[in-house]
């Protein structure tokens, strides 16, 4: 726990110095655009009171202190009705509503990146992230899981009642006993023999209880769920008869597993 908040903690750090220098690139950008602007401000009037000099009857140029007032104040220049100048003239009132540097949000951000609650914000949203990749890692396992088969043709899931190869029966049971020699059945048992086989889903799962983490799982088997007892008569050697019973599976079911007898 303690190693995760101090790999949350360095990426918030790495977070706030990668901000940091990102406010400060684009302060760099935001200056020499403004820079530009500027010049571009410059060039665009000079050749406007120029052409604005009015001309008098006898051809001299006039003075040109009124058209330099409005540079001070160029909201008045468009009201100029004079001459047919450049199409740039109409756009010089309009510079002077670009500058959009008060609205930059760089100063704002880079003082917030050092605030203990955005810190804690950018850790949750990190830790959220986290979580969402690991549920699609597991939704991804769990489907390629289920898209398995097993080798012998028996799909996950099922569980069901299957013969022995070539219906192998019960047939003759042979026994040899102390006191009565060898013993066995007079007719053969024709029942095959039966046997589960299939697949059942085993959950594991971790588990957290006073601070301590835990794995466990819930097995499931393939299990016997109904058995036939079916009665074999013995005839020994020196005539005693007696009898053996043998289990024969009939339904099977997925079970909860359980610890072997030893």
């Amino acid at each position: 726990m303690y190693q995760d908040k101090e790999w949350l903690s360095q990426l918030s750090s790495e977070s706030a110095r990668n901000l940091t220098s990102t406010v400060a690139s684009l302060e760099d950008k935001l200056n020499t655009v403004l820079a530009m602007v500027e010049n571009f401000k410059v060039e665009q009037l000079i050749p406007t009171f120029v052409s604005r000099s009015p001309r008098s009857d006898t051809g001299n140029s006039g003075p040109v202190e009124r058209d330099l007032s409005g540079r001070e104040e160029p909201t008045e220049a468009p009201t100029t009705p004079s001459t047919p100048t450049t199409p740039s003239t109409p756009t010089t009132p309009s510079i002077p509503t670009t500058p959009s540097t008060p609205t930059t949000p760089s100063t704002h951000t880079n003082d917030d990146s050092n605030n203990p609650t955005q810190e804690t914000t950018a850790v949750e949203d990190l830790v959220r992230e986290v979580n969402v990749v690991d549920r699609r890692e597991e939704t991804v396992t769990e489907k390629e899981e289920e898209d398995d088969n097993d080798e012998n043709g028996v799909k996950k899931g099922d569980c069901k009642v299957l013969v022995m190869n070539n219906h192998d029966t019960i047939g003759m049971f042979f026994m040899n006993t102390y006191n009565h020699g060898h013993c066995t059945n007079r007719h053969p048992i024709v029942d095959p023999v039966r046997y589960c086989l299939g697949y059942c889903a085993t959950k594991t799962f971790v588990s957290r209880k006073d601070g301590i983490w835990s794995t466990g799982n819930d097995c499931n088997s393939c299990q016997p769920q109904r058995h036939q007892n079916i009665i074999i008569p013995l005839v020994c050697d020196d005539g005693f008869r007696f009898e053996k019973s043998f289990q024969n599976v009939v339904s099977c079911k997925c079970q909860r597993c359980r610890v072997l007898e030893t």
